[in-house]
């Protein structure tokens, strides 16, 4: 069983409740499962800023346990349901990611040979992110639709997230993609749904936001 959950809470609300940034939000997610606080992270979570004129941020959790409405979230704010048992039965999909498209790094020892230890670099150009979001399509069960059959993948411009956490200063790469999709691996489709897709996950990327097309 899969929940959704959607909060709506007034930005000026947010920052009310010390909701600033991307660690901010990772810790409120947190508040929805106030009975498991020593649970490995099996959620997933995604905030959409205010769009023009409006003072709303929009923001999803998406789990197999039932989440609560948290504290900084008014009652008429918080909306919940149960993903329907069929809805990631079918083949076409309308879908929306915000994800962090990045590439390791592998870092080097003195000597000059290859280390253990690897970073993430963002990966910044158009045609990088759409090979990426490829790869991953092929690594969990779908495919794009593309231009060649009469479709297109949205690619918006990468906006950089700020965190501080335990008083360092952090940084991660977002980009949202949008277009449609072809389910071809039912079982590794589903399980991206539920996981989600690349790194950052618990800083609120990956969650592949769905529409099924009939």
């Amino acid at each position: 069983m899969i929940w959704l959950a959607r909060a709506e809470p007034d930005m000026a609300h947010a920052l009310r409740h010390g909701l600033r940034d991307a660690y901010d939000w990772h810790k409120a997610a947190w508040q929805c499962f106030p009975h498991a606080p020593e649970a490995r992270r099996d959620f997933l979570t995604r905030l959409d800023p205010p769009q023009a004129g409006m003072r709303h941020c929009r923001f999803w959790l998406l789990s197999g346990r039932c989440p609560q409405r948290p504290d900084w979230c008014p009652p008429e704010s918080w909306g919940i349901k149960r993903v329907a048992p069929g809805f990631l039965g079918h083949e076409l999909y309308r879908f929306d990611l915000l994800a962090n498209p990045c590439r390791k790094l592998r870092a080097a020892e003195a000597d000059g040979r290859r280390g253990k230890n690897s970073r993430r670099k963002a990966l910044t150009r158009r045609e990088e992110q759409l090979d990426w979001l490829r790869r991953k399509a092929a690594q969990h069960g779908f495919q794009l639709l593309e231009e060649q059959e009469g479709a297109n993948v949205e690619i918006f411009p990468a906006e950089n997230h700020h965190f501080n956490k335990a008083g360092e200063h952090g940084l991660i790469v977002g980009v949202r993609f949008r277009g449609l999709l072809r389910v071809v691996e039912q079982q590794a489709f589903a399980e991206a749904f539920a996981r989600g897709i690349g790194s950052a996950r618990a800083f609120g990327f990956g969650l592949l936001m769905l529409e099924p097309l009939r």
